[in-house]
């Protein structure tokens, strides 16, 4: 995944009480986006769409792959940041400078792919909701 700019953390003098915290609202952050994925899935599945709409009932079903495809790579991001978690506890052994900056390294990119994935998944809810917004029945 690319960086984003505009999101830049610096943990190198983090404690890995703070550490873990990130990572602990990451996962959170993540957690809410299933439920959110599951509203906007029920939502397409609704009778609350014009019926004249030309392809309508493709459209949604495309909608509804994209939010499944966002869902499991959600659940792999997830999967990530339970083991960067763990990994967590293992950075009090690390004694060593180069040790200590790869794992803030590490830790940097968990975090800088979170935020991206954050981001991906708010542009793909905003374009869905535009889309609802536009064939619901008036």
């Amino acid at each position: 995944m690319d960086t984003i700019n505009d999101y830049k953390r610096f943990y190198r003098d983090k404690s890995i009480e703070e550490l873990n915290y990130d990572a602990q609202i990451w996962k959170s952050q993540l957690d809410f986006l299933k439920y959110e994925f599951d509203f906007l899935k029920t939502i397409l599945d609704s009778n609350i769409y014009e019926p004249e709409i030309i392809n309508l009932f493709e459209t949604l079903q495309l909608h509804k792959e994209g939010l499944s495809k966002m869902d499991r790579a959600r659940l792999k991001l997830m999967d990530k940041l339970e083991l960067h978690i763990n990994v967590i506890s293992k950075k009090i052994e690390c004694d060593e400078m180069s040790c200590d900056s790869f794992f803030m390294d590490m830790h940097e990119k968990k975090s800088n792919e979170t935020a991206l994935f954050i981001k991906e998944s708010n542009s793909l809810m905003i374009q869905l909701f535009q889309y609802i917004e536009s064939v619901l029945k008036k």
